[in-house]
């Protein structure tokens, strides 16, 4: 039987470029990029499969999860809002206001 999750954990290796660019496998940078990615796509697939179960069981109906959902990522962007200063999530994008948005990134990597 194929082992999902363990190919799903290997994505990693090959998404860290995309923040960072080609690195070595010992980059201390990289090494945390793939780290946090496997940890967010394992997360990822748990909470996809515990939803279709409440789902599939009838323990909680569709309309019901997408409002929480929806409530939940409404809660999720005012947290960063409140943690990122000056940003702020819209339809469009993201909205960054300066200089508010300086000051929360002034110790940002140039």
């Amino acid at each position: 039987m194929t082992d999902w999750m363990t190919r799903l954990q290997r994505w990693p290796v090959g998404l860290v470029g995309e923040f960072l660019g080609t690195r070595g496998i010992k980059d201390p940078q990289a090494r945390a990029a793939r780290r946090w990615l496997r940890k967010l796509l394992k997360t990822d697939a748990e909470c996809l499969a515990l939803t279709k179960l409440l789902i599939d069981k009838g323990i909680v109906g569709r309309a019901e999860y997408e409002a929480a959902l929806r409530e939940a990522a409404r809660t999720a962007c005012s947290e960063l809002e409140h943690e990122f200063p000056g940003f702020s999530a819209n339809d469009e994008g993201v909205e960054v206001s300066m200089p508010r948005a300086a000051t929360t990134m002034k110790d940002w990597p140039k």
